[in-house]
């Protein structure tokens, strides 16, 4: 069984990109543009602990690329969506956008 869930997550861990999450398939094949959402935050925070846990960098870096995609250097979190389908740009992190302090 462990197996089974190593190579899931190193499926996501590899065929996942800030544009285009694996986790997020359903709004890849609609063709919407990528936003952050919850769950994005909820995967980071697992991938996050996974590195912590397994001393296995390619996490940490992972994260650090999503991050960098969606958080601007001023901090402003960038691409959110907000219920309704508006987009804005949002330099307080609400509980919308789970957002940990990474580039720190």
């Amino acid at each position: 069984m462990y197996e089974m869930i190593e190579a899931y997550v190193e499926r996501l861990l590899t065929g996942s990109t800030p544009e285009a999450p694996l986790w997020n398939i359903e709004k890849l094949r609609d063709g919407k543009k990528p936003s952050w959402h919850y769950v994005d935050g909820c995967m980071l925070t697992a991938f996050r602990e996974l590195g912590d846990q397994s001393g296995d960098p390619r996490y940490g870096e992972f994260v650090r690329r999503f991050i960098d995609y969606y958080v601007a250097e001023d901090g402003q979190i960038l691409r959110v969506r907000l219920p309704g389908g508006a987009e804005h740009f949002d330099h307080n992190c609400h509980s919308h956008c789970h957002v940990y302090c990474i580039k720190c």
